[in-house]
């Protein structure tokens, strides 16, 4: 199975990619998972190489249209910039159109991602929460996924399930923004269960305490299955 991403800094976080081939492969499932990602990009921004004159260092729509010439995926993951679907939800949908569109793989699935931890500078600019921007993203990722007959893989749904029922695990980094290693860890289980409808059996290539990990696996499938 070859499976893309797309995204920023919520991907690239502790490799996140390479977590989830890691635990694919550790449960069985042969992938080629690769990635395209630069820190706080959005979808739309992607579509075209125009772009690039804003980002030159970061070469994202050279790099998914040479990735797109070689190889047919069957799995697209689409994150976006992590406040812009609750914002700006057409803008949003429209870039994950367009690259589900160029990228033509078998499914799309949609990194719905959370809201910000309380205390956040954004949430006080916006006049947000923590539970209003985390059902704000994903009542935006899911009108994207019906836009495009695509999935949605409920990360920050889990986020907020295992800050309400399990706050002693910390899944977001001192920023109040970007995931922990834990919250990367919730990412990749979602991911997993999401593409393959299943969780894993063997969790022994995420690096989390035996009772940590029992836990978001549990929080995960749950709220995956809700």
């Amino acid at each position: 199975m070859n499976i893309l991403f797309i995204g920023n800094s919520y991907t690239y976080f502790y490799d996140l990619p390479e977590l989830f081939a890691a635990l694919c492969r550790q449960n069985g499932h042969d992938v080629r998972v690769d990635s395209v990602t630069a820190g706080g990009r959005e979808l739309h921004e992607c579509l075209d190489e125009s772009h690039e004159k804003l980002h030159p260092t970061d070469g994202l729509a050279v790099r998914i249209a040479a990735l797109l010439g070689e190889v047919k995926y069957d799995v697209l993951i689409l994150q976006e910039q992590s406040c812009l679907p609750y914002h700006n939800t057409d803008l949003f949908c429209a870039g994950a159109k367009g690259l589900a569109t160029i990228a033509g793989a078998d499914r799309t699935v949609m990194y719905a991602t959370w809201g910000r931890m309380d205390g956040s500078e954004d949430l006080a600019y916006f006049g947000w929460t923590r539970e209003s921007m985390t059902k704000g993203l994903y009542d935006a990722y899911c009108k994207a996924a019906e836009l495009i007959h695509g999935e949605v893989s409920p990360v920050g749904l889990c986020f907020a399930k295992a800050v309400a029922t399990a706050p002693e695990i910390n899944l977001y980094d001192p920023d109040k923004s970007h995931p922990s290693y834990a919250g990367s860890c919730v990412a990749a289980l979602c991911h997993y269960k999401t593409v393959f409808g299943e969780m894993p059996r063997d969790l022994s290539t995420l690096k989390l305490d035996g009772a940590v990990a029992e836990k978001l696996t549990a929080i995960v499938d749950n709220i995956a299955d809700e």
